[in-house]
């Protein structure tokens, strides 16, 4: 090792000694660097959103009843089998945009898809097709019983039902065929990607719903007024019963007084713009997901809905849409990264898209994250009207890779915090190309070098792995340090850092 590094390192450390919280256990379960949970001290080290790559169209539009256009919905890994639920829409006999028709298909890979025969809804007089009797948004419960693990919440009633319209959610066990439960859970009108995640750690489940917020020149929705969406959420012991919600908020009638009231103030709120947006911004939905793969990991993909400062007579409520990145350690408190994660389509490309809807839900294919998204050419308020007009699209993200911890060209370095673990070896998710280079040192008490872990005794790693092996001058054995106070100190260049995990 090189005095330079050995002088710079030891200036770097005599910076950050100091009393430390106690240690974090981290066990043998997989860490991502989503955020500065992992990152104490660091020079030139940046948290980086990698988008991920378009792979085209995902589900072939080759039905009658798909024969206008195609919004992705939500797809559900489960025992060796992939199933995504989404909508077709068809052209009418006079080849005009015509019914939706809530759908379902199913993979083994994610990639290559099969449109089972349901036999359950009459079109154009025969049920050989793969079309769902209910429309709504499908989850898998890992707590409920067999018969009750798939469940749909569905928007029912009319929306001047005032005492019955609202979320309700049916059972399946195979998830096709449902049975619904006749309690209203939610007696407001979310117009949007209605959602319950349930969460391991504390044995809750978060509901999330499209809210709305009045504004000071009326309640009355109409073009001259730009919506303000935003992500609301509400924590639950047990999602088949009624939502609690806070009672003493009047209820928000944004589109009249006869109508059901839309979610507001009487919900906490997940997701919402702010200063740093742009005043005519608003979230659409938020696509949320457990990273399953990980600890304490959430992941969102707001809708961005970026309204035309000045809508022209023809189209209401108007605008462009794309996606961002947002992370979550318990699914309540969301950091919100501002660059889009899937960018919208070049104009005159396959992908031309000027709406972008990400749908629920991640597969894992070995090293690769696939996930699914509604590309539209069209602006929010432009009446869709040719074949087309919408595909679903499948994008591959790395495993472990929405964000990493960057170092650049002329070099970074970090410190975690103490760390206890169990395991033998110590496991980096890295791509330091074939320029770049990683060193790992361990750390004892008041940052004390460890003999046989120094930076100097760190082998090099250099190239792009998920799952690369850290070594000290060729020896990988750390077993002795387990269950001990210790730190790791990175030094890099020109890398990317996105995961780390101790393993047998």
């Amino acid at each position: 090792m090189r005095i330079k590094e050995i002088l710079t390192g030891l200036i770097f450390l005599s910076s950050v000694c100091s009393a430390a919280p106690p240690p974090i256990d981290v066990g043998d379960r997989k860490q991502l660097f989503i955020d500065n949970r992992f990152i104490t001290e660091s020079e030139d080290i940046t948290l980086t959103v990698n988008p991920p790559s378009k792979a085209g169209i995902a589900i072939k539009r080759d039905k009658p009843w798909e024969s206008h256009r195609m919004d992705a919905g939500m797809v559900i890994q489960h025992e060796g089998k992939v199933r995504c639920y989404y909508t077709a829409f068809e052209l009418d006999k006079k080849g005009k945009p015509g019914k939706s028709y809530p759908c379902y298909a199913e993979s083994k890979d994610g990639i290559n898809w099969k449109k089972p025969s349901l036999g359950l809804v009459e079109y154009q007089g025969s049920k050989n097709n793969n079309i769902l009797p209910l429309i709504g948004n499908v989850y898998f419960d890992p707590k409920a019983a067999p018969e009750k693990k798939y469940k749909c919440l569905a928007l029912c009633g009319n929306w001047k039902e005032l005492d019955s319209a609202g979320l309700y959610l049916y059972y399946s066990g195979d998830g096709i065929e449902w049975e619904k439960n006749p309690t209203r859970l939610f007696p407001f009108e979310p117009d949007g990607t209605n959602q319950i995640v349930y969460d391991p750690s504390t044995d809750k489940y978060i509901a999330y719903f499209r809210q709305w917020f009045p504004r000071s020149s009326g309640t009355i929705f109409d073009s001259k007024i730009k919506p303000l969406r935003t992500i609301g959420m509400v924590i639950l012991d047990d999602p088949d019963k009624p939502w609690p919600y806070d009672v003493n908020i009047p209820p928000f009638h944004l589109w009249g007084s006869d109508i059901m009231p839309t979610p507001s103030a009487e919900f906490e709120v997940a997701l919402a713009c702010d200063e740093k947006d742009p005043p005519e911004t608003d979230i659409y939905c938020a696509g949320i997901s457990r990273y399953e793969w990980a600890e304490d990991v959430w992941v969102a993909f707001p809708a961005m809905y970026r309204h035309f400062s000045d809508p022209s007579d023809k189209f209401i409520n108007d605008g462009i849409v794309d996606a961002q990145l947002a992370v979550s350690r318990d699914g309540r408190n969301w950091t919100r990264f501002r660059q889009p994660y899937i960018r919208l389509g070049l104009a005159g490309t396959m992908d031309n898209s000027k709406q972008i809807y990400v749908s629920i839900g991640l597969v894992r294919n070995g090293n690769e994250i696939y996930q699914y998204y509604g590309g539209m050419p069209l602006t929010h308020g432009e009446i869709p009207g040719k074949p087309g007009d919408a595909e679903a699209y499948r994008v591959i993200q790395r495993l472990d890779g929405f964000v990493s911890a960057d170092a650049p060209y002329q070099g970074g370095q970090f410190i975690t915090p103490q760390i206890v673990f169990t395991g033998s070896k110590l496991q980096i998710n890295v791509d330091t190309s074939a320029l770049g280079q990683v060193q790992v040192e361990i750390l004892g008490p008041n940052n004390k070098r460890i003999q046989g872990f120094t930076l100097a005794e760190a082998d090099l790693i250099q190239g792009n792995f998920t799952d690369k092996i850290v070594a000290w001058n060729e020896s990988v054995d750390i077993n002795h340090l387990a269950g001990r106070s210790i730190k790791l100190r990175f030094v890099m260049r020109s890398a990317k850092l996105y995961a780390f995990q101790f393993v047998k």
